[in-house]
């Protein structure tokens, strides 16, 4: 008998030491993405995505280079981890179509409405309003798998609109006359990343993690490429052209170097946020991982002042209603009592 709760006890202790390690990992991936969402803001500031033709060009350019960039970094993870098979083996199975049908919501309409919103308005504000994707996905959840919505959920809900209401009810100090329509555009990533969550409870958690993002990030690049980038020029723009620019004026300016640093970061954004789930348990590595609102407070802050742009463009709304966000997501992914329980799923 003593045996058998001695190795209970361990069982215990390697379970709380997971939990604490997705804690930490969980709270990367919310950094991570903060960090992402300031420095494509500063890229986008800097020639030749600056002076592209084109409301939506540059956004749409930075949008494609962040997927697919991000894509062959974490092939090259894969390959050295010894995944390299497993990425041909997903891709001939349901569960992979599943992957990269998650990836057109999540990986290409997402990512269309959060760098053009973004652009429209600065970073913290995309930021803070896209960190309420999983509201949408809770309700998305509750419509098309049949979950039941709570109260709990139903307040952090009214929560986190108030807390959008007040982002957005005085534009930041500066020229921004599509403020508005950023927000709403912002509101578009939320939807993406929603109706990702919901394909992917249809399949996603048999793939291997570091796979799963490979796969969608590849496939969303892909997609930007070979059939956004066409539709570009209806609005005056040429994204294959500024595309080119990037790897030549984009050299000397350093806006391609920002990119490659913002692929990377989306990269392992993406390969914590997975492992955060893993060992932390879903609630907790969502909880950690929408903090990257705040994250791009602080960034956008700090990198301002290196930079040759401003990026840290807020005003005190946008604090409050960033906490308001937060806080209600926090309440719609689980009760607050089970987010400070230390052990595994």
């Amino acid at each position: 008998m003593a045996r058998v709760m001695k190795a209970e006890e361990m069982r215990a202790a390697v379970d709380l030491r997971h939990a604490k390690t997705g804690l930490g990992v969980g709270a990367i991936a919310g950094a991570t993405y903060g960090l992402v969402g300031v420095v494509g803001g500063i890229a986008l500031a800097w020639d030749p995505l600056a002076s592209a033709t084109g409301i939506v060009t540059a956004a749409l350019v930075l949008a494609a280079l962040q997927m697919a960039v991000g894509g062959v970094w974490v092939t090259l993870f894969n390959v050295v981890t010894g995944r390299e098979r497993e990425i041909f083996r997903t891709l001939r199975t349901k569960p992979g179509l599943v992957v990269m049908a998650g990836s057109l919501f999540g990986g290409v309409l997402a990512m269309v409405g959060f760098w053009i919103g973004l652009s429209m308005t600065t970073p913290a504000y995309a930021l803070a309003i896209s960190a309420m994707f999983p509201i949408v996905g809770s309700i998305f959840a509750g419509i098309f798998l049949k979950e039941r919505i709570l109260r709990r959920v139903w307040l952090g809900v009214a929560l986190a609109v108030l807390g959008a209401i007040v982002v957005g009810w005085t534009p930041p100090e500066g020229e921004y006359p599509h403020f508005y329509l950023g927000l709403v555009l912002c509101g578009l990533a939320t939807l993406g990343w929603g109706l990702e969550g919901v394909i992917a409870a249809f399949g996603m958690d048999m793939v291997d993690p570091a796979v799963a993002v490979n796969i969608r990030e590849l496939t969303a690049g892909l997609v930007f490429i070979l059939f956004v980038f066409p539709f570009v020029v209806l609005y005056g723009g040429d994204a294959y052209a500024t595309l080119g620019r990037l790897f030549t004026v984009g050299v000397s300016t350093g806006a391609i170097w920002l990119i490659l640093l913002c692929a990377g970061l989306q990269a392992t954004t993406d390969l914590t946020w997975y492992r955060a789930m893993n060992t932390t348990g879903v609630a907790r590595a969502m909880a950690l991982n929408v903090t990257y609102a705040f994250w791009g407070i602080l960034f956008g802050f700090l990198l301002s002042r290196v930079s040759q742009s401003v990026v840290f463009v807020f005003n005190g709304y946008l604090v409050v209603g960033a906490i308001f966000i937060v806080l209600g997501v926090i309440l719609v992914i689980a009760h607050p009592r089970e987010l400070v329980k230390l052990r595994n799923r």
